[in-house]
């Protein structure tokens, strides 16, 4: 009797412990069984060259990150998506992982050698650093970074990591040469108003090497102030107009351009302080730049009729107006007894009388010279004039004897006086780049205030500002502030050339440019 009662509990046991089995099976066990492991492909190995790699074995609609830095792809902050083969072209250590509605899956590793490098207990990563975030757009940025030490061999790809969550990273690659220094990227199509995280990236094959994480916001586009207006709204003209910009934003600044380039980027931008004369046929654009960003572009198109080539100038108004009050003030003066005073006043008159005497000359010898075609000699009485006055007037008229010469150069003036250069100003991607040195010493900076490292960087100290410029950078800087400029710096038969904004931004001058005839006046 004892022994079938023990039969019969052994038998119900067994029926539990079958019945717990099934159960686990159809749950728990299930469950995990539902998220699959990758596979890599291949799975790693030692390789003479860089290899394609594939991650297989993924459910339907399931997601995979990946790592190439032997982290965790479940949480490190340098996975990526998979989206297709990648390439490994170093010694690197690859892990795979899928994310499903169920759950993580394990971890698929592999190890790759490439060449003899691997071997090399030498070898180590490049240093690099995250810059800033500069330039702000509602839908775009200048990312900077910079390599400080390529590590133990040469570059082969260098860039930045974005995200908006610092959790899903997208790679964006900058270069693939052996670089050194600073480099940029101008990512755009961003979200507005929206709070971006990104770092500088670079590979040698020592590995992969990451800087520091830098955060971004990019502007609201209902915060960028409105388009300025131009007046006169163009249209067609006898005479030369004299053009305001109005509606300007308290506290922003108008920038403009009459050669119809966009003024938020053109090298030939002008900062607006007050009216201007366009003197010929001119496109007139002009945009504000307030702490949001840059308005919109406001444009007017002049025509100004009966212009010709061999057009006898317009000369200034005399300035009559001036020597009549000059006048008056001696006759104050001496009626004052004020004796040095009106002496001073005299001389101002006789300096303003003698001035307009010389330049009713040269205006003679200019048109004398223009009626019997004579352009040498049109041109030399124009520099003349040029140098005395500086009359902008003066400028058109040259520039339209440069083009009747067929002169293709571009021709610079500082404060009158036409400069010579051993490296001849050039246009790159719309923009006139100048030889800084050249610039910096017509500006009264002597040699030794210009200094020049083996790293091509320039220095310039402009009494109590120092100004850096490093070759291939998209930023220079001014005490250490960056000012962003939209073509890099550049070395050119050994000499940096730098875009005319730059005189304009850190040299605070005025710069106008003259299309016809291919013009600069630095002022």
């Amino acid at each position: 009797m004892l022994i079938a009662r023990r039969s019969k509990l052994a038998s119900l046991m067994i029926m539990i412990t079958t019945i717990t089995i099934m159960l686990l099976m159809q749950t728990g066990l299930a469950l995990a069984a539902t998220v699959a492991t990758p596979s890599i492909s291949p799975g790693g190995g030692a390789f003479t060259a860089a290899q394609s790699v594939t991650v297989l074995n993924i459910p339907g609609g399931d997601t995979v990150y990946y790592t190439i830095d032997g982290s965790d792809p479940t949480t490190s902050n340098t996975r990526s998506i998979y989206s297709g083969a990648f390439t490994v072209s170093q010694s690197e250590t690859v892990k795979v992982a899928i994310l499903d509605p169920a759950g993580w899956s394990s971890i698929a590793t592999a190890t790759f050698t490439i060449g003899s490098g691997s071997s090399n207990s030498s070898l180590y990563a490049p240093t690099v650093e995250t810059g800033n975030a500069a330039t702000l757009t509602s839908n775009s940025a200048i990312l900077s970074g910079s390599i400080s030490n390529n590590g133990s061999d040469t570059i082969s790809e260098y860039g930045f990591y974005l995200s908006t969550d610092e959790n899903q990273w997208v790679k964006i690659t900058a270069g693939t040469d052996n670089h050194y220094g600073s480099f940029n990227y101008n990512p755009t199509g961003l979200a507005a108003a929206t709070k971006y995280y990104f770092k500088a990236y670079a590979t040698n094959p020592g590995g992969t090497a990451y800087g520091n994480e830098i955060s971004f916001t990019t502007l609201d586009q209902d915060a960028l102030p409105t388009a300025p207006t131009i007046s006169p709204g163009g249209g067609s003209f006898t005479t030369a107009q004299s053009v305001t910009i109005l509606d300007i934003p308290s506290g922003d600044t108008a920038y403009y351009t009459t050669d119809g380039s966009d003024p938020s980027t053109s090298s030939t931008a002008v900062a607006y302080s007050g009216a201007f004369a366009v003197s010929q046929s001119e496109t007139v654009q002009a945009a504000a730049r307030g702490s949001a960003g840059w308005s919109s572009i406001a444009s007017a198109v002049f025509t100004i009729n009966g212009q010709t080539e061999q057009e006898t100038p317009v000369p200034p108004a005399s300035q009559g107006g001036q020597i009549t009050q000059l006048k008056q003030e001696f006759a104050d003066a001496i009626s004052g007894n004020q004796m040095e005073q009106a002496a001073q006043i005299l001389k101002q008159i006789e300096a303003i009388n003698k001035a307009e005497d010389n330049m009713a000359s040269l205006e003679e010898q200019l048109i004398a010279a223009l009626n019997g075609s004579k352009w040498s000699s049109a041109e030399a009485v124009l520099k003349m004039i040029i140098n005395t006055a500086n009359p902008d007037w003066a400028y058109s008229e040259l520039g339209q004897i440069y083009k009747q010469q067929g002169n293709k150069n571009i021709s610079v003036f500082a404060n009158g006086d036409e400069l010579d250069f051993d490296v001849q100003p050039i246009i790159v991607d719309g923009r006139t780049l100048v030889p800084i040195r050249t610039i910096a010493n017509a500006l009264g900076l002597p040699d030794s205030d210009v200094g020049w490292s083996e790293d091509g960087t320039v220095t310039i100290n402009a009494g109590s500002d120092k100004i850096t410029i490093s070759n291939n950078a998209l930023q220079v800087y001014l005490n250490g502030n960056p000012y962003n400029i939209d073509v890099p710096a550049q070395i050119v038969d050994g000499r940096m050339m730098v875009p005319l904004r730059v005189i304009s931004q850190l040299f605070n001058k005025n710069v106008q440019w003259y299309p016809v005839g291919q013009i600069v006046e630095i002022s």
